[in-house]
C-alpha cells in the first residue's frame, strides 16, 4: 500500500473515530453513563455541583483532538501542493464551507432528532400511578411513568450534596426509603432513594420534605458517586441496583434536551463558520 492509500486510510479512521466519540458522548448523556457520569461525579465531589452541557463537549473535544490534528495537517500538505491563487485559494475555501455546511446540518439534524423524541416521553403533566415499591428487586418491570408511592423515610440513611454560590447553598438530598407496612429489617440493603432540592442542608428541613407520600419518576442507580461514598462509609447497605424517585416535570426529558442543546450548539458554530468561510471564498474569486 503506498503512502498516499495510507494518508486515505488514516482519515477514512480520523472521521469514524470523531463520529464514534460524538455517538458516545450522546449516548452517555441521554444514560448518564460512561464517561459523563464518572466526570459529573467527580465534578460534584471536587466542587459540589457540575456543568452538564460542557462536561459532555469537552472531553469530546479533547477525545477527537488528535483526528482533528491529523485531519488539518493532512488539508494542510495537500494545500501546499495545489496551485496558488486567488481563484485556487476561493475554491479551497469553497470546499471548506460546504464541508463546514455539511457537518452543521448533520449535528443539527442529531439535535433534532434529540428533542423530536424527547416529546414522545412524559412531560409531567399525566397522573401519578399508584407503584408498591416492595416489587422492586423482584424482577417485576420497573415503571418509566410517573408514580406515587407510600412508606416511610430512613432517617439513617440521609445524605445528600450541596453547592455553595450565591446568597445561599442549595442541597440535593437524598433519602432511603422504604414501603409501607413491609417488614424488613432495620440493615437490609435499601433500593430505594427519594432526591429533592432544597436550600439548605439542615437535617431537620431534609426531614421535613420527605413526606410518606411522594411522586416522580423511577431513575436506576441514580446516586451520585459522592452519595454513595457517603452511605458506604457509615455502613448502609445499598442494594444493586438502586432507584432514585426524581421529581420534576422534565426528568424523563432532561438528558435528551442537553443532547438536542449539543447539538444545536455544534450546527451553529459550523453554520456560522461555513457562511464566514463561504463569504471569504467569493472575495478571493471575485464576481462570477
Amino acid at each position: 500500500m503506498d503512502e498516499r492509500a495510507n494518508r486515505g486510510l488514516l482519515m477514512t479512521l480520523c472521521g469514524v473515530w470523531i463520529a464514534l466519540v460524538a455517538g458516545y458522548m450522546i449516548w452517555c448523556v441521554i444514560n448518564d453513563a460512561g464517561l459523563y457520569r464518572w466526570l459529573a461525579d467527580l465534578e460534584v465531589a471536587q466542587f459540589g455541583g457540575y456543568y452538564p452541557k460542557w462536561t459532555a463537549i469537552l472531553p469530546a473535544l479533547l477525545l477527537c483532538s488528535p483526528a482533528l490534528w491529523y485531519l488539518r495537517r493532512q488539508a494542510e500538505i495537500a494545500q501546499a501542493t495545489q496551485p496558488t491563487g486567488p481563484a485556487a485559494d476561493g475554491a479551497r475555501l469553497g470546499r471548506s464551507a460546504r464541508n463546514l455546511a455539511m457537518i452543521g446540518v448533520a449535528t443539527g439534524l442529531i439535535g433534532t432528532g434529540a428533542y423530536v423524541w424527547s416529546q414522545t416521553l412524559p412531560d409531567g403533566s399525566e397522573e401519578a400511578m399508584p407503584f408498591n415499591v416492595a416489587v422492586l428487586g423482584t424482577g417485576a418491570p420497573v415503571p418509566t411513568h410517573k408514580i406515587r408511592i407510600t412508606g416511610d423515610v430512613d432517617p439513617d440513611a440521609t445524605t445528600g450534596v450541596t453547592e455553595s454560590g450565591g446568597a445561599a447553598d442549595n442541597a440535593t438530598m437524598y433519602a432511603g426509603f422504604r414501603a409501607e407496612g413491609a417488614a424488613v429489617a432495620k440493615d437490609a440493603p435499601l433500593n430505594l432513594f427519594v432526591e429533592r432540592r432544597m436550600g439548605g442542608s439542615a437535617d431537620a428541613a431534609v426531614l421535613q420534605g420527605f413526606m410518606p407520600d411522594q411522586e416522580g419518576y423511577l431513575v436506576e442507580n441514580g446516586l451520585p458517586s459522592l452519595a454513595l461514598r457517603d452511605l458506604e462509609t457509615r455502613n448502609i447497605r445499598i442494594a444493586t441496583p438502586h432507584y432514585v424517585l426524581r421529581p420534576g416535570d422534565t426528568t424523563r426529558r432532561d438528558p435528551y434536551y442537553i443532547a438536542a442543546a449539543l447539538g444545536g450548539l455544534l450546527c451553529a458554530v459550523c453554520l456560522i463558520l461555513a457562511l464566514i468561510t463561504g463569504i471569504k471564498a467569493r472575495s478571493r474569486m471575485g464576481p462570477a
